[in-house]
């Protein structure tokens, strides 16, 4: 009797297990913070003609990762940078191209920038903009003159 309860209860843990490794695979619904900040293209493009322009080997200006630690991604602090972008957008009178990169279950991205709408002083205002806006924040990483993440 104790022997045909042990199988029982191993069985049910095993079909229990599989069941959950299932749940874990499907794909995650992609949040409101994966979504696009603006209008501008997201990587890899599509262009007139159909095909595909990788991003792959760019080296952007300024990376903002929004990245989640068993929570979500802080989706205030996205809402920040699109703020942030329009403000600039009005000052500087050109849209700043944006390209993201969803990555995590949980709402991660990078936002990817390489600001070439703006001169070099421009640049170092607007990436010192970023830094203060975010400093302290541990759910955003500011990454310099990198590469972005590779596509799925």
């Amino acid at each position: 009797m104790k022997t045909m309860l042990t199988a029982i209860i191993i069985s049910l843990f095993l079909t229990l297990g599989c069941n959950s490794s299932k749940q874990s695979t499907a794909p995650p619904a992609q949040s409101e913070a994966a979504q696009t900040v603006s209008d501008s293209p997201v990587a890899p493009q599509t262009n007139d003609d159909g095909s595909t322009t990788s991003q792959e080997g760019v080296v952007y200006r300024v990376i903002v990762s929004f990245i989640s630690i068993g929570e979500g991604s802080d989706y205030k602090s996205y809402e920040n940078l699109k703020a942030i972008l329009t403000n600039w957008h009005e000052r500087v009178k050109t849209e700043i191209e944006v390209v993201e990169i969803p990555w995590g279950r949980e709402g991660e991205v990078d936002v990817c920038l390489t600001l070439k709408e703006l001169t070099p002083e421009e640049q170092a205002s607007f990436v010192d903009e970023i830094k203060t806006t975010f400093q302290g924040n541990n759910l955003v990483q500011i990454s310099e003159n990198q590469k972005g993440r590779l596509q799925k």
